[in-house]
């Protein structure tokens, strides 16, 4: 390989990166292939999309499954809504921050929704499911109690792997986060909840999952988050 070439060849490769952010970036340009592909698409394919070898992938994932497992993982990580609820504006009104929980919960619920309703569509994503972090694709909620329960299924040609006691604890820590990431958003009006922070948080998360989920609304559109923020602060009456 002569200098040119070589100096072409490393300016083409991306520069390293910390370990967390090289895995970061593999799961994001994994991601559309696996949209795109499902998991038909190749180590080749993300590689070139994050600019890397194809060996890299390789010395961060010890498999294609296990970089698989790791995108599934990352569409559920409800990290992002956690940390979006810790920086709510410290002055805003308990009406604010009520529509802005549920509209941050909504946004997060409808992208994950959505990214397995493109996985469903793909003829092949069967074999996604085996041994993934995902045991119920059709309740796909990172921030709902029941995300993720054993009682659903994939496809039946496919059944889902039964989660071991690690991922079965994983899932109850998420959800501990998530529920005290909203009780915290609520805590600076805690006095002014008809009902205790734990009670408020939890029906608040269990509501906007219900007026999202496409087969407890029976047919009806789903609630924009000013509606079901409206109804949850103010009731089913109308204001004479």
């Amino acid at each position: 390989m002569s200098p040119h070439s070589l100096s072409l060849f490393l300016v083409a490769r991306a520069a390293p990166l910390p370990a967390e952010q090289r895995r970061a970036s593999l799961i994001a340009a994994a991601r559309p292939l696996l949209l795109a592909h499902g998991d038909g698409f190749t180590t080749k394919q993300v590689a070139r999309a994050a600019g890397v070898a194809e060996g890299t992938i390789f010395r961060v994932f010890s498999s294609k499954q296990d970089l698989l497992n790791a995108v599934v993982a990352d569409v559920l990580d409800p990290t992002p809504v956690i940390k979006a609820l810790d920086e709510m504006a410290p002055d805003a009104s308990l009406d604010e921050r009520v529509h802005h929980i549920i509209e941050l919960l909504h946004r997060s619920i409808s992208d994950v929704r959505a990214f397995f309703a493109a996985i469903h569509a793909i003829p092949a994503h069967g074999k996604l499911f085996r041994g993934s972090t995902l045991s119920n694709p059709k309740n796909p909620d990172p921030h709902h109690p029941d995300a993720c329960d054993d009682a659903g299924s994939a496809s039946p040609a496919h059944p889902p792997v039964a989660p071991d006691e690690q991922m079965r604890a994983k899932r109850q820590q998420t959800d501990l986060a998530s529920q005290a990431a909203v009780e915290r958003a609520l805590s600076p009006f805690a006095d002014q909840l008809s009902v205790d922070l734990a009670t408020a948080a939890g029906f608040l998360r269990s509501v906007t999952f219900a007026t999202i989920h496409p087969f407890l609304m029976n047919g009806a559109p789903p609630m924009t988050p000013d509606q079901l923020s409206a109804l949850l602060l103010h009731g089913l009456k109308k204001e004479s």
